[in-house]
């Protein structure tokens, strides 16, 4: 599939914002996402993945939630993408290696 210039500058921006993410977010091992540039940002969707050991009982508080999102969207933020709600747009999970 051939990408227009704005979908390549777009695509990498959003690679940018997850290198960024991922060394900004103590714990961030990764971000995998997918999406429909026709729709764009809205179609963005992206699994975070954090390591074990700052979570101690498997679980994330709504308070760790928020703030890990807020880091992320700062992120994106920097590269000009805006999200009108990054709760709808990510999903964290905690590897079970």
């Amino acid at each position: 599939m051939k990408y227009s210039k704005a979908t390549l500058k777009l695509n990498i921006n959003v690679r940018k914002a997850i290198q960024l993410a991922t060394l900004e977010v103590d714990g961030l091992q990764r971000i995998d996402y997918s999406v429909d540039w026709s729709n764009f940002p809205n179609s963005l969707n992206m699994n975070a993945t954090l390591a074990q050991e700052p979570c101690a009982n498997n679980t994330l508080s709504a308070e760790e939630t928020d703030a890990i999102n807020k880091i992320i969207q700062r992120c994106f933020l920097k590269f000009g993408i805006k999200f009108r709600d990054i709760r709808k747009n990510i999903s964290l999970q905690i590897n079970q290696n």
